[in-house]
């Protein structure tokens, strides 16, 4: 309504007065909803629709004031019934007065030990939504998508190449729809996952030309249309190899991405040619330190979930340059509940 797009707001007023009245009935909130439409239809010259809510608005008003009548009557006779029975123990002989007491004990017992667990409960939901709020915020580096674009102006100026630069429009497109679902998406295939780090690749090759070379492989048999993985989960590493593993080398990167399955583990090795992790930088340590907790959040939220060991290691390679990242998951079908 503040944008004037009234054609919208009123495709949504319908939409929510469907819902209140399917699912909520004549209650003081679908009341109000009439109410707003009143003004919305009148805002948007739409005068018999405004008349037929104000109708309608008039219509359940009334019945609307009576069932919060009734409401206050009921909330009023349960207080002077629970003041009746409080008066009716007090008049108790002492000895059933031992037994109510006992009896409350244990009751207070039990609500204590209930609070105890809730509390705990409690705490526990909090940890994760901040987990996943933390998640959320750190899925991609906001700087990526800037000097991605950044790199995408500079290849449009320089290439003149209408097809390429389309191509790259696209790729980057699609990570930006992947990342943004990613957040409500908790697993996705092996395809879909291959697929998103194939195109974020290439994007970051236009960013980084004739820096690093890079393969995504899984063999034939593993089903990697229906084997799934957590979401953004293989990402923060890769970023990690081509930011700061390649930064000031003088030879061609590589980074290699392969899925395997081992027994009833999904197997994730993710490797690079860089400096490695004992040459790095305090900045780039903290960057692992960061995508290493993120990693391990996600791990521990899945293990509780599915009652697994799923967890991942990352060290420098035992021969040449690179480091190398295992993540070992449970096999997770797309059927799975």
């Amino acid at each position: 309504m503040d944008l004037n797009d009234f054609k919208e707001a009123q495709k949504w007023q319908d939409t929510c007065l469907y819902y209140a009245e399917k699912y909520e009935g004549r209650t003081p909130a679908t009341l109000a909803l009439y109410g707003e439409a009143t003004k919305l239809f009148e805002q948007a010259g739409n005068l018999p629709r405004a008349l037929q809510m104000m109708r309608i608005y008039d219509k359940i008003k009334d019945s609307v004031f009576k069932l919060q009548r009734l409401e206050k009557i009921n909330e009023l006779e349960q207080k002077y019934n629970k003041a009746t029975n409080e008066r009716t123990i007090r008049e108790l002989d002492q000895q059933r007065s031992i037994y109510i007491l006992l009896s409350l004990a244990g009751l207070l017992a039990v609500i204590v030990i209930a609070f105890f667990f809730r509390q705990q409960s409690l705490k526990q939901k909090h940890t994760i939504l901040e987990t996943e709020q933390r998640l959320n915020r750190a899925r991609m580096n906001p700087h990526f998508f800037f000097n991605s674009l950044t790199a995408l102006q500079k290849f449009a100026l320089q290439e003149n190449n209408g097809a390429a630069m389309a191509s790259n429009l696209s790729r980057f497109s699609n990570i930006m729809r992947e990342t943004l679902e990613s957040t409500y998406k908790e697993y996705v295939t092996i395809e879909d996952e291959m697929e998103f780090l194939t195109q974020y690749l290439e994007v970051q090759k236009v960013r980084f030309p004739k820096t690093f070379s890079y393969e995504v492989t899984a063999p034939d048999d593993l089903e990697v249309d229906e084997l799934q993985l957590p979401s953004m989960i293989i990402q923060p590493f890769i970023e990690n190899s081509i930011e700061h593993g390649f930064a000031g080398v003088d030879y061609p990167g590589k980074i290699e991405v392969a899925f395997s399955k081992q027994g009833e583990e999904l197997l994730v090795r993710i490797s690079d040619n860089g400096k490695g992790l004992n040459t790095e930088s305090e900045k780039n340590n903290a960057h692992i330190s960061r995508a290493s907790q993120i990693i391990k959040d996600r791990l521990y939220l899945l293990n509780l979930k599915h009652k697994t060991k799923a967890q991942f290691t990352i060290e420098n390679k035992a021969i040449g340059y690179g480091v190398e990242v295992v993540i070992n998951l449970p096999l997770i079908y797309t059927d799975s509940k």
